[in-house]
Parts: C-alpha cells; sequence; structure tokens
C-alpha cells in the first residue's frame, strides 16, 4: 500500500508503504515544507511516483517526487509556469493534485493560481506531462509544459484513465473569488492534445475519478447543497 499525506503547514511531503495487515515497511520525505496529495505505482517495476506541492515563488510549486520499491529515492523535482505579467516573465503557484502513469509519461492533474501581480483571483486547471525519468515531456505547444483544460474548470482534483487511452480529469468549475458550487467532469485524448467533452454538475464537487473495464465513469465528492448539508456523492457516468 502506498499513503500519501494530507497537509499541515510546516511539514515535508512523504510517502510510506505499509503493508496489508498495517506494518510499516519505509517512509521517505521530500526536503522541502509542502504536502503530498496523489500518487502512482509501475505495475512492472513497482517504482513510486508522487505528486503535491512544496515551497515555491510566489508560494506554492507542484512537487514530482519518484522512488524505487524498497523506498530511495529515484529522482525528484519542482515546477512552476509562468506568464508575462506587466512586462515581465512572473511564475504561478502550482498545486499537483493526482497522477497517472501510462506508456513512460506521468500525467498530473494539477490547478495553478496566477501571479498575485497578475490577477491572483484567477486560477486554472492543467494536466502537466512528464517522463517517468523525470525530464518534462514535450507539449506541442511551445508554450507550456501543461495543457489547459477548457469547460471553466478550474481546479484539477483527480484524473485516470480509460481502456482507450483517454483521461478523464475532475474538479472544481467556475471559480471566481469564491468557491463555486459546480463539479466539472472533462475527457480528455491526451495523445491528440484535445478535449472530447466536458459536463458540470451543480451543487457538488468532486474529488476522485475511477473508470471500469467498459469505461463507465464512476466520481465521488460531496455535495454542497445548503439545505440538505454536506453528504458524501458517489455517482457513475456513462463512457459518454
Amino acid at each position: 500500500f502506498f499513503s500519501p499525506v494530507l497537509p499541515d503547514d510546516g511539514y515535508k511531503p512523504w510517502v510510506a508503504q505499509f503493508q496489508p495487515w498495517g506494518n510499516l515497511m519505509w517512509t521517505n520525505f521530500g526536503t522541502q515544507d509542502g504536502a503530498a496529495f496523489g500518487l502512482a505505482v509501475d505495475s512492472t517495476t513497482d517504482d513510486v511516483f508522487a505528486t503535491g506541492e512544496v515551497v515555491g515563488i510566489p508560494q506554492y510549486a507542484m512537487w514530482l517526487h519518484s522512488l524505487d520499491t524498497g523506498g530511495a529515492l529515484r529522482w525528484s523535482t519542482t515546477w512552476e509556469n509562468a506568464w508575462i505579467c506587466a512586462g515581465v516573465s512572473r511564475p504561478h503557484d502550482e498545486h499537483g493534485q493526482d497522477i497517472s502513469l501510462y506508456n513512460g509519461r506521468l500525467w498530473v492533474a494539477n490547478w495553478y493560481q496566477e501571479n498575485p501581480s497578475c490577477n491572483s483571483h484567477l486560477r486554472f486547471s492543467t494536466i502537466a506531462r512528464w517522463m517517468n525519468n523525470g525530464t518534462s515531456y514535450a507539449n506541442p505547444d511551445p508554450c507550456c509544459l501543461d495543457w489547459r483544460t477548457l469547460g471553466q474548470m478550474d481546479q484539477a482534483f483527480g484524473n485516470t484513465r480509460d481502456t482507450a487511452d483517454n483521461y478523464v480529469v475532475v474538479g472544481r468549475g467556475e471559480y471566481t473569488t469564491i468557491e463555486s458550487p459546480a463539479a466539472m467532469v472533462i475527457k480528455y485524448q491526451p495523445m491528440l492534445d484535445s478535449q472530447l467533452w466536458h459536463v458540470k454538475t451543480s451543487d457538488t464537487l468532486y474529488y476522485g475519478v475511477a473508470t471500469n473495464a467498459t469505461d463507465d465513469i464512476v466520481v465521488v465528492g460531496y455535495d454542497t447543497n445548503v439545505a440538505t448539508g454536506d453528504d458524501i456523492v458517489v455517482r457513475k457516468l456513462d463512457p459518454n
């Protein structure tokens, strides 16, 4: 079992492996203050890949961390995209949330917030792409190492891959200056670098997603309807 840990200010992100009956096998800590949110395991080599956020400029950088099957560090890196604002290239805050591994590539559900010097209330979700050896994966768009999602998804929280090698991304939609009650689901074809469809659901937020053998989509989150309270929500969607 590979377990990421939720954030706690001033602490390091870490990854641990436990035996099925709960005995700790190993723990590996990052070197910077931050938090780990998502991970993937290579089914062939048992190498581990974790993502999260660590201290960056102005506040957070996306964190990628790879370990071997014994918990020894393979490589670790951070990344922040930057845009030209007021005539100067300024880094954004990046927040790695979930990670998938396919065909030697890492696909990270990530969201960023613009540099405060630009327009600090704007947030956008992206799919950041890396090779499993820690080097960046060339984007067809020469500007960036990530792909910005469409359909007004502003914070990506989870992603998974279906049998056709499409990626399904879930998160929060239509974020402006306050928390939005809208959940978004997006299906994305990474090799074509294109979005296939998106759907929005009101009064819910989705944080986790999985697909089955027939590519049905299962999402989990919670209901934000004020009248009924915050209830856990699990929904199944068809592949389309």
